[in-house]
């Protein structure tokens, strides 16, 4: 159950910094293939 839940809170986490990355990224570059992260 403990390695579930890190796993599952360092996954949230890092999507919600590859999101912050890619809606800061977009802006300068806004070529979609360089984002396949976005939603």
């Amino acid at each position: 159950m403990q390695t579930a839940s890190i796993k599952l809170y360092y996954s949230s986490a890092l999507f919600s910094i590859n999101l912050t990355i890619s809606i800061s990224y977009i802006p300068k570059h806004p070529c979609p293939k360089k984002q396949p992260m976005v939603l």
